[in-house]
């Protein structure tokens, strides 16, 4: 691990940011005040940065790194949560409610991190009210994917869910290529199946289908969107079937131990034929935050 002061760490990060990342959101001025902040470190192989249970408040801007979201169930399974890249910040929970740790974050390679302190990100976002809106809207977007998903895992097929979650990577964190957008994270099936609550032999025909259809590509450690425009019809961005939510008072039903509510959602006139679903809401559903 090393340290290093402001300036180099400005120096030695990318001035190309994720659109959906919290740097890619912020004005120059205030993405540079940012990176001069808290303390640098580099991890040259994959490290535990926080841990899920653990009390801690600080958080931690990536400024090149890729890193995943691991929860752990009751049985003691653990499953990915979320993917954060370049640009993101994680752990911004902790350092706004101070209760433990809601997921372990890990890095997935080398890493260029710069460790925050919970006083020193409050008194950024206070000196810089740009910053506090931007992560209002990194954090309302991932409460906006992790509502998308639960409805997804009563509703949808597999294959729509993999065309959720591949758009939302490629829209946050592809970058352009000759054949499309390119999604270069090294998620193998099974962690994609983990994202789309899926087994990866399932994940896999899914896949096989969508490469068939033209509509992506798969290659050692990357994967590239042929045509987002196709993918978004399949997974419903465009021209979706919409659901009304009917009868929702009397279908409420609350397991107080669990935490959980479950919510019937009736299908609008003329699509009968999808059937109601069931959504279950649980208080780790947006645990990505940390």
């Amino acid at each position: 691990m090393t340290t290093g002061t402001p300036s180099a760490r400005a120096a030695c990060t990318n001035p190309e940011w994720p659109a959906g990342s919290l740097l890619g959101l912020l004005p120059a001025s205030t993405r540079t005040a940012l990176l001069g902040i808290g303390t640098a470190v580099e991890y040259a192989s994959p490290r535990v940065i926080i841990r899920e249970g653990e009390q801690s408040t600080h958080v931690v801007l990536l400024r090149s790194a890729v890193a995943k979201v691991i929860g752990r169930a009751g049985n003691g399974r653990e499953s990915l949560l979320a993917i954060r890249v370049s640009g993101d910040i994680v752990g911004e929970l902790g350092a706004i409610d101070s209760k433990p740790r809601s997921a372990t974050v890990a890095t997935c390679g080398p890493a260029q991190l710069n460790i925050i302190r919970s006083a020193d990100f409050e008194g950024f976002l206070r000196r810089y009210p740009d910053a506090a809106l931007a992560l209002s809207r990194v954090i309302g977007e991932r409460l906006r994917t992790a509502s998308q998903h639960s409805v997804d895992l009563g509703c949808n097929s597999v294959r729509v869910r993999v065309a959720h979650v591949l758009d939302d990577l490629a829209t946050g964190y592809g970058r352009p290529h000759e054949k499309g957008i390119v999604i270069d994270l090294d998620l193998t099936q099974k962690e994609l199946g983990e994202l789309v609550g899926a087994a990866d032999t399932t994940v896999h025909k899914a896949l096989r289908a969508m490469r068939e259809d033209g509509l992506v590509e798969t290659g050692y450690q990357q994967l590239i969107v042929r045509d987002i425009a196709r993918l978004r019809e399949v997974s419903e961005l465009a021209g979706a079937k919409p659901y009304f939510y009917q009868n929702i008072s009397p279908a409420w039903t609350h397991d107080g131990s669990q935490g959980r509510a479950r919510l019937r959602l009736a299908p609008q006139p003329g699509y009968a034929e999808a059937g109601p679903c069931f959504l279950l809401l649980s208080r780790r559903s947006c645990r990505a935050g940390a």
